[in-house]
Parts: structure tokens; C-alpha cells; sequence
């Protein structure tokens, strides 16, 4: 993303996965921080309400990511299933 930032940046990483994920089909959800527990609940609060989350998975970040990212950092990732695999994460 370029430019500058004009939300909150939950907010706008949000809007950027609305902008690629389709908000019909489900979606299986990460969410990783580096000491930052009530961060990582908040963006796992707002994907459940933004995206059919099948299931999320959450975890704290290890050492190597976290050395260069620093204390505090939250991340996401998002998994769509193509219309034909939905099948084999509905019992999730």
C-alpha cells in the first residue's frame, strides 16, 4: 500500500482483504503478534465480524520474525478455498 494512511490500521487492512476476499465464502484466518495479546483479539474480533471465519487460528510470532519486527507487531493472514475445495474445510 503507498500513499498515506487515512484509518486507523486495523481498519485499513481490513478494507484492503475486503478489497480481495469474497465476503460470501469462508475463510480460514491467522493471527500472529509479538507480545501484543489485546491487539491480536481486537483484529481477530474484527475479522469474525467482516469475514465467514470457518476457523482462526492465533498464535504469538517466534523469534526471528519477532527480532525484526519488533514487541507489538500484529499480523494476518487470510486462506479462501476455491469454490471447489469449500467442501473439504467445511467440517473445520
Amino acid at each position: 500500500v503507498t500513499g498515506v494512511q487515512t484509518c486507523a490500521l486495523p481498519i485499513c487492512i481490513l478494507e484492503i482483504l475486503k478489497g480481495r476476499i469474497d465476503p460470501a465464502r469462508p475463510v480460514i484466518a491467522g493471527v500472529s503478534h509479538g507480545n501484543a495479546p489485546a491487539w491480536a483479539d481486537r483484529l481477530e474480533k474484527l475479522l469474525r465480524d467482516a469475514f465467514p471465519v470457518s476457523e482462526l487460528i492465533q498464535a504469538e510470532v517466534g523469534p526471528v520474525v519477532g527480532t525484526h519486527a519488533g514487541p507489538g507487531v500484529v499480523s494476518v493472514s487470510l486462506f479462501q478455498p476455491a469454490a471447489d475445495e469449500t467442501a473439504l474445510i467445511s467440517p473445520l
